[in-house]
């Protein structure tokens, strides 16, 4: 058996948020080459997130993932939501996802940072 990740997500730059939907499969070795036979390799990232909640962890088990992602060049603060559609939450696998320090925080119910520290703004 060999996972396999795979997501597509669309990115609304005016509004510093996407929508996402990702998938983890795992693939047997003959269901893997089927599924990418013909397929073209674009490309990966690498990426580290450190992941904050409360002790009593309301926000993991309400299903929002509040982190700080850092790729090579820059760390970038965001939180993702499940995408609720018709009174229906699709949990763990459809998300709206924000970024930037001041939207984040608005999105949780906290006031702009201006030039302060987000993760000093979360303690």
């Amino acid at each position: 058996m060999r996972s396999l990740f795979f997501g597509i997500c669309y990115l609304n730059k005016e509004e510093k948020m996407a929508f996402e939907v990702e998938k983890k499969l795992a693939l047997t070795e003959s269901e893997l080459k089927k599924l990418t036979e013909g397929a073209e390799f674009l490309g990966s990232e690498t990426f580290c997130d450190l992941y904050f909640d409360y002790p009593d962890y309301r926000l993991t088990c309400g299903d929002i993932w509040l982190r700080e992602r850092a790729r090579a060049h820059r760390t970038t603060p965001q939180v993702k939501f499940p995408i609720r559609s018709g009174g229906r939450t699709n949990l763990s696998d459809q998300y709206q996802e924000i970024e930037g320090e001041n939207e984040v925080l608005e999105a949780l119910g906290f006031e702009s940072l201006g030039e302060s520290n987000f993760q000093g703004k979360l303690r």
